[in-house]
């Protein structure tokens, strides 16, 4: 089945305010007591430190990018990532859910953005600044939820007004690119595939480690994501994906912390796997 068929393009742009400002007075004072080059060191001040009602906003956003991340699969370096239609509600909704999130956080925050400043007078000494803080009417642009769908294109639709030895030479570097970019989507889900298995299989080979719930939830949450992002069909894939799903059928996390041979056995599932890996796909 054609991509552009099975598969959409989304793209998802999360801007936000680190609240971080270069210091030059600091800068030059630091770099002189210390006899260095004037740009040997560049002190970047913290707006709010002490307080964690920015690093709040700023933290969400970085794990609603890597959730997204985990969701899609890569297509182009303009930031376009590709999403089969069959997740495409769930991935909606999972929007509403964070964009419902981050518009609270930072309300949270602009809500309480003025006496916050006054706080940071006592907190920065004589490296506060007032002029250095936006307004609130200002900062609020800085942050931004968008999302765009677009249609996948065809491998082969290049659409041109040329004749002859151009257009064959264009078509032929287009359909190049979009397998270059099908295959590198297909190996970020099994680069996915490998390292967790290796994560796991190196975890049960330490006689002494802390077998964190994560490592399991993890392994488990990937096999679901490996049945909705092979968007190729990847029969090797799947055999892989169910492979690793029987090996984790079962398995207590209690029982890897306590028991050697339960480590032992599932570290024996985790190199077979690895073992059918080289060669097909990262290895």
């Amino acid at each position: 089945m054609s991509l552009a068929k099975s598969a959409i393009l989304v793209e998802l742009s999360i801007s936000s305010w680190s609240g971080r400002k270069l210091d030059r007075k600091v800068s030059s004072e630091v770099n002189t007591n210390k006899g260095a080059n004037r740009d040997a060191v560049r002190a970047n001040k913290n707006l709010f430190a002490g307080s964690d009602k920015l690093e709040r906003v700023n933290s969400y956003v970085s794990a609603t990018r890597a959730e997204y991340g985990d969701l899609t699969l890569p297509w182009s370096s303009t930031g376009a990532r590709i999403l089969p239609f069959t997740e495409f509600f769930n991935f909606k909704e999972w929007l509403v859910e964070k964009e419902t999130g981050f518009t609270s956080i930072v309300d949270n925050f602009l809500d309480e953005y003025s006496s916050l400043i006054s706080t940071q007078a006592f907190r920065l000494g004589t490296m506060f600044d007032a002029s250095e803080y936006p307004t609130a009417d200002e900062l609020r642009y800085k942050f931004r939820f968008h999302s765009v769908f677009t249609p996948m294109p065809e491998a082969g639709d290049f659409r041109i007004d040329a004749e002859g030895a151009m257009k064959k030479e264009l078509e032929e570097q287009y359909a190049k690119a979009y397998n270059e970019r099908t295959n590198a989507a297909m190996q970020d889900i099994w680069d996915r595939l490998y390292e967790t298995v290796s994560h796991l299989r190196d975890k049960c080979a330490m006689e002494k480690t802390i077998f964190r719930e994560s490592t399991m939830d993890n392994a488990v949450a990937l096999c679901g994501i490996l049945t909705r992002l092979n968007i190729t069909h990847d029969p090797e894939l799947e055999a892989r994906r169910q492979e690793l799903e029987k090996a984790l059928t079962g398995v207590d996390i209690f029982d890897l912390r306590k028991d050697a041979s339960a480590r032992l056995d599932t570290k024996a599932k985790m190199d077979a796997i690895l073992a059918k890996m080289k060669g097909v796909g990262l290895c």
